[in-house]
């Protein structure tokens, strides 16, 4: 996508420093006059934005989105056209250890970010949801009329954030659009944490030559999504009004199983490394796949990166950036 042929105002990206926030600015640092990246560092790193964060039109703001009295502050000060919403606690994993911080984050700091859009005249809000929404269901792929089944309660917070980003756009009060990523990876997605992805851990493993240990048989399957992918979406989403008041898949319409990811990574590292298995977790889906043709009639979306060429490319990055 040619991001610097569109000519956006004053932009807020929320959880800005994280990994989809931090490669949302970079994608638009050419496009937009202003960015304000809002991150309170619990989970986004300010290695992911040092960089990007010297430029004058970027500015950073180290602030919870639960904090409702410092955001409106930020949209006092600055006439916003669009707000990137990626903030919020991720991982099913962590949901089940506190559900009420993912409470808070989630719901209540999503809530936060639709009424202060209202209030300042935001011109449209585009917030991150999840394919886990959609729950452990044996029809695929997954379409968005699905009834939603979600497991944890992660899923349970993005399900709630979609109903009320559909309220506030149906009342005329914010245009939003919401986004199920289905798996995304890439640079700047952090393999150190005890809830990081599949993708980044592996590739840490397989660049140690350490075992990459797969949560059950590894026989479930996914649709990874590469990071190039969800920004064009959240892009193509804000300038889109055909888009306003629905939730749309972002995914790639292909899915891999976790044992054969894990035997790509190895391929591709040319590693020593061994598959290992251990117990399922707790709240895991089986099979999962997006079902893309709606996001493609709404904002034109279709997927430019494979998985097989975001693969070369993240493992590149980790490689680089641990020379």
């Amino acid at each position: 996508m040619d991001y610097e042929k569109m000519n956006f105002n004053s932009v807020m990206i929320t959880g800005g420093a994280g990994f989809i926030g931090s490669n949302l600015v970079e994608y638009l640092i050419n496009t937009a006059e202003r960015i304000i990246i809002v991150d309170n560092l619990s989970t986004g790193r300010l290695e992911n934005i040092k960089e990007l964060i010297q430029n004058d039109h970027v500015q950073f703001e180290a602030i919870d989105i639960t904090n409702y009295e410092k955001l409106k502050n930020l949209f006092k000060e600055f006439s916003l056209q669009f707000i990137f919403h990626q903030a919020a606690l991720p991982s099913v994993q962590r949901s089940f250890q506190n559900p009420i911080a993912t409470n808070k984050a989630n719901i209540e700091g999503t809530m936060n970010i639709f009424e202060l859009s209202h209030k300042y005249n935001v011109e449209k809000v585009v917030y991150a949801s999840s394919s886990s929404v959609y729950g452990d269901t044996e029809v695929l792929p997954k379409t968005e009329s699905m009834k939603p089944n979600p497991l944890s309660p992660y899923a349970v917070s993005k399900i709630a954030t979609e109903y009320y980003g559909k309220v506030f756009n149906n009342n005329e009060m914010v245009r939003t659009t919401g986004l199920r990523y289905f798996n995304i990876f890439g640079p700047n997605q952090n393999p150190d944490s005890q809830y990081s992805a599949v993708i980044p851990i592996f590739t840490k493993a397989a660049l140690n030559n350490e075992p990459l240990v797969i949560n059950g048989d590894g026989e479930q399957t996914r649709d990874f999504t590469y990071i190039e992918n969800a920004c064009n979406a959240n892009i193509l989403s804000a300038v889109s009004k055909k888009s306003d008041g629905y939730v749309l898949n972002v995914g790639c319409g292909q899915r891999i199983t976790i044992n054969h990811l894990a035997e790509k990574i190895i391929e591709i590292t040319n590693s020593k490394s061994e598959i290992q298995h251990i117990e399922p977790r707790i709240g895991d889906v089986r099979h999962s796949l997006a079902d893309i043709d709606l996001c493609q009639k709404l904002i034109g979306y279709s997927p430019s990166v494979s998985l097989e060429e975001g693969l070369e490319n993240t493992i590149n990055y980790y490689i680089k950036i641990n020379e």
